[in-house]
């Protein structure tokens, strides 16, 4: 449920470690092009075992965002390797990760005077994109300045803002299985999208 620690205890408990207010912990899992679903560490740590590639996004050109031809090999080399299945595309190769469980802890003792409802927006904030918010305040309205150091009261809006939702909306439109670039274009342009006055 931590994430990667490599059997290490001392990384375990490093992750394990709360050093924010209210903080959350994801366990994903990979889908393929067929539908099928399996923890991601499993997932990665057997394409390690059998000589595939995981980071499928250094296949990538970054001029681009496509993959790169020679990457078509190595991804037919992946394939079903660890009973996936891929797609052979240049835009996407089928597999995408996506939330199996998240756990969210909150210290309540130093969130008093903390209204709920903005509260609530934060920890939703948290569990819909993974995002740990900055620790410095943020100079586009978010709800992620609602615990950050030096913002001012007029920096912490009391629900999440247009910022907010336009990047939720951005982020779950995106193709789940397209390259980390290409993902990454997809979510600014929608988010700008919405953002700009019609």
């Amino acid at each position: 449920m931590l994430g990667t620690h490599d059997d290490s205890p001392s990384k375990a408990e490093q992750i394990a470690t709360m050093t924010r207010p209210i903080q959350a912990w994801y366990a994903t899992q990979i889908r393929d092009a067929e539908g099928k679903v399996q923890p991601e560490m499993n997932y990665l740590q057997c394409l390690e075992r059998n000589g595939g590639v995981a980071a499928v996004d250094s296949l990538v050109d970054p001029k681009t965002g496509l993959y790169l031809q020679r990457s078509l090999d190595q991804l037919e080399q992946n394939h079903n390797l660890c009973g996936d299945s891929y797609k052979n595309s240049l835009l996407g190769n089928g597999i995408s990760t996506e939330f199996s469980n998240v756990l969210v802890v909150a210290d309540t003792g130093k969130l008093s005077g903390i209204a709920i409802a903005p509260l609530a927006d934060y920890i939703a904030m948290l569990v819909f994109s993974s995002a740990q918010p900055a620790d410095a305040c943020q100079e586009l309205p978010t709800i992620a300045n609602l615990l950050a150091a030096g913002c001012g009261a007029i920096d912490k809006p009391a629900a999440m803002t247009d910022v907010d939702i336009a990047y939720l909306k951005a982020l779950y439109g995106m193709e789940p299985d397209q390259s980390l670039s290409l993902q990454q274009g997809d979510i600014a342009t929608r988010m700008k999208r919405a953002l700009s006055p019609h």
